[in-house]
């Protein structure tokens, strides 16, 4: 009897509401901890996810080396074309056409104020932002001869290309055609022969087309369209104001007058009596550190004193052994600074950016690494210059060579219908003009000079400097930068110095 009743009383033990009660609150927080795991879990593999995906897109646009193709792959998971402007790498013009009516490709001035992008699809197709035709083939039949491509509907046999190498575009050909390489490349514009690849510029107004890809003439750089307006942001202009017929384009803004140079309030001179605290040479070389040292040393026997010289080096060989001792030799100079940069072929222009930002004067002076000083050299008048009057930057000339200074100016022609844009130098205008400087009659007013210039510090890093996508031919781009600031440049031919370019051990 006693065991039947423990029997029977155990459940009756286990149901009690005591023990309900802590059944039920530890059922309730063994299932509430295991939504938080679970939650948990789910916010850290989320997180985690989430997380990649923003360092994977930072490491591919800090990566300079990164595949184009490979890039456009990943940016295709959010959106399956990216705008860019194509620019040749070596000059520095793009690729677009000159109207909204214009069928073909063409050699154009970069202008941020123009839509010069091409959407780049998924399949490797390009579409013009400013005509929304498709780049096409004109005549397959005729690849062999490399005629020229066209802006299309869309309906037509659509050229698909992909970046090789990070440099060139070359065509997608099908299988019979696979030994055929062709590459978009500058062209001349005959109709009826096979085109001819301009290997040595991308001359403006050229055509562009379908050639056999050449290392210099077909090397291409794409753009990011919002990045290229912010880093040429200087030109962006208004329409211009006077309607003029023969230029009414944006970049016809610059082609007004800019004043004359003005001689500064006294009180707002700024004397150097010590030239050594207010100038900084500035110079871009690649592995050539024997012109360096000659540089400096002709400063020194021709001047009597030192400068502060910042070099950057951004040469891709390594340095050889230095049996002549110019290493050594250039530790005499105190005041050099000599930057190996770790990464090679940045270009002019983002060396001479990347040497200017440790500019700590107000003025710097830019020579090439071939520049020697002469007796012709007189930096003391450029400075006066620039301490007195409102002018941004002053320049000379290398003796031996043309003067290159002069006016520039946008022009705007019409030939069977088509609308044909330029940018044009009017060399030894300067001179013509003779806008003299107040208290220095020797010197004028002009829109650029040769790579030969002082100029403030600041008024170059205001305008951005140079662009750093050209590697070369960057010297217009800087000149018009300033120009459409309202920047004021001034030319004093009798300021020369000596483009050396034979080798040291010539002389």
């Amino acid at each position: 009897m006693s065991i039947r009743t423990n029997i029977w009383q155990f459940p009756k033990v286990l149901l009690s509401k005591r023990v309900l009660w802590i059944l039920c609150l530890f059922g309730i927080s063994m299932y509430l901890i295991t939504i938080v795991v679970i939650e948990s879990q789910a916010n850290i593999s989320f997180h985690e996810a989430e997380e990649s995906w923003s360092e994977k897109i930072k490491r591919i646009t800090r990566t300079e080396h990164l595949k184009f193709g490979e890039w456009v792959a990943v940016q295709t998971r959010k959106e399956n074309k990216l705008s860019y402007r194509i620019q040749f790498s070596r000059w520095g013009n793009c690729i677009g056409s000159s109207s909204s009516n214009s069928s073909y490709l063409e050699v154009i001035f970069c202008d941020p104020n123009d839509k010069q992008t091409f959407n780049w699809n998924k399949d490797g197709s390009l579409v013009s932002e400013k005509t929304g035709g498709c780049l096409e083939i004109k005549d397959t039949a005729k690849l062999n001869q490399t005629f020229q491509l066209k802006l299309g509907d869309c309906s037509g046999e659509i050229a698909k290309f992909t970046y090789v190498n990070e440099s060139y575009l070359q065509l997608n050909l099908d299988a019979a055609l696979q030994d055929t390489q062709l590459c978009l490349s500058p062209v001349n514009s005959s109709e009826t022969a096979p085109l001819v690849i301009y290997d040595e510029k991308a001359q403006l107004g050229s055509s562009v087309g379908l050639q056999f890809c050449h290392e210099n003439a077909s090397q291409l750089t794409f753009i990011e369209k919002s990045d290229f307006r912010e880093k040429r942001k200087a030109l962006l202009l208004p329409q211009p104001a006077d309607g003029d017929p023969n230029c009414d384009f944006p970049a016809c803004a610059i082609n007004a007058k800019t004043p004359p140079v003005k001689l500064l309030p006294l009180e707002e001179w700024s004397r150097c009596d010590n030239i050594s605290e207010c100038v900084t040479i500035v110079t871009k070389t690649a592995r050539r550190p024997e012109l360096i040292l000659r540089m400096v040393q002709s400063f020194r026997r021709e001047k009597g004193y030192d400068l502060p010289t910042i070099v950057y080096d951004d040469g891709g060989e390594p340095y050889p052994a230095d049996p002549d001792g110019v290493m050594e030799s250039l530790s005499d100079f105190p005041d050099l600074r000599y930057i190996v940069g770790d990464k090679e072929d940045l270009g002019i222009a983002l060396g001479r950016n990347l040497a200017i930002q440790q500019v700590r004067t107000k003025y710097f002076l830019l020579f090439d690494d071939d520049t020697v000083i002469t007796e012709r050299t007189d930096i003391e008048q450029l400075v006066k210059i620039l301490d007195t009057t409102d002018a941004s930057l002053v320049g000379g000339k290398c003796s031996g060579y043309r003067h290159f200074a002069g006016f520039l100016h946008f022009s705007q022609e019409y030939h069977h219908g088509t609308d044909n844009r330029g940018l044009s130098l009017y060399s030894r205008g300067c001179n013509y003009a003779n806008e003299t400087v107040v208290n220095f009659p020797s010197c004028v007013r002009c829109d650029l000079t040769s790579n030969v210039f002082m100029a403030k510090t600041k008024d170059i890093l205001e305008v951005g400097g140079w662009s750093e996508e050209l590697k070369i031919a960057e010297h217009k781009d800087l000149f018009l930068k300033l120009k459409a600031a309202k920047k004021k440049v001034v030319y004093c031919p009798d300021f020369q110095v000596k483009n050396a370019k034979e080798s040291v051990e010539s002389k």
